[in-house]
């Protein structure tokens, strides 16, 4: 039996230099000592084909990988760059408003008054901006009149607001009670103190 050639037998061909080889599994054929049998080399085919395979999709995957990172990069590069500029009419903070809110929002009450007891929602988008002695995010960026709504132990005492000029102006709010709970908001945009036809309103219930 040759080696190198499995279930067979070969014989040599003085003049073409071939041997013969009979497999019990395939039909006879003539194959050279110096080459591989077609069993080996479709094997050998295949390991390399899908060792190919395999690497073509590992490169996929890391430059998926690649374009995800950068992509985050970006968004929290730009994001960061915009919050700087909140303050400067420019591309960024016309984009910026349409996503992101860097406006803020804390509320100051006399100490004998518990934060925890307080609620204050944004009614431009629904949603409760402090509650819990906490703020939270979600004041709307719109034009005109943003409004309010002050809560007290789930019941509400005033709706407060003011107009703002353009739609991707972004301003700090800062709300204070007295021990009286009577509410005085300051506002303010960058370093400049805005109140732009500030307004409140209380409502008062009948206890009886």
């Amino acid at each position: 039996m040759s080696p190198g050639i499995p279930n067979g037998s070969w014989q040599l061909d003085r003049k073409r230099g071939l041997v013969r080889v009979r497999e019990r599994y395939s039909k006879t054929r003539y194959s050279s000592p110096l080459f591989l049998s077609k069993d080996i080399y479709y094997k050998l085919k295949k390991h390399v084909v899908t060792n190919l395979r395999n690497q073509m999709k590992l490169d996929k995957n890391r430059k998926l990988l690649l374009i995800l990172i950068v992509g985050i990069l970006c968004f929290y590069g730009f994001k960061n760059y915009a919050e700087k500029v909140k303050d400067e009419h420019s591309i960024a903070t016309s984009i910026s408003s349409k996503f992101f809110d860097f406006n803020t929002f804390e509320l100051k009450v006399d100490s004998n008054l518990n934060l925890s007891d307080f609620k204050v929602v944004n009614q431009n988008s629904g949603t409760t901006i402090f509650a819990n002695g906490k703020n939270r995010k979600g004041i709307d960026n719109d034009y005109g009149h943003r409004l309010f709504e002050l809560y007290y132990k789930d019941r509400k005492l005033y709706e407060f607001g003011h107009f703002s000029t353009n739609n991707w102006y972004t301003f700090d709010y800062t709300l204070n009670l007295n021990n009286r709970i009577e509410p005085e908001l300051k506002i303010m945009r960058g370093n400049n103190e805005s109140y732009n036809d500030f307004f409140y309103k209380r409502f008062e219930y009948n206890e009886s």
